[in-house]
């Protein structure tokens, strides 16, 4: 956060829903499970599979981003 080292780091996952863009149930889903096996409350984004492809690079790109990592190079 704020490209300062000794911050703590932000996790933001990015996920589409069969059910619907706007679905909270499969957000808070998503939340407690990280929260649970990772132990970092993450911030979860919802997308449309279109804008969610578009992001990872899908179908698009030699290899797809599955993990972005953000933070200033030390």
């Amino acid at each position: 956060k704020d490209n300062d080292q000794y911050e703590v780091d932000e996790v933001h996952v990015n996920i589409t829903c069969k059910h619907d863009e706007k679905c909270e149930r499969c957000k808070i889903i998503v939340e407690k499970k990280v929260t649970d096996h990772v132990g970092v409350a993450p911030t979860v984004n919802i997308f449309t599979r279109e804008v969610l492809l578009e992001k990872l690079g899908m179908e698009k790109e030699l290899k797809e981003k599955r993990i972005v990592d953000n933070r200033a190079k030390l």
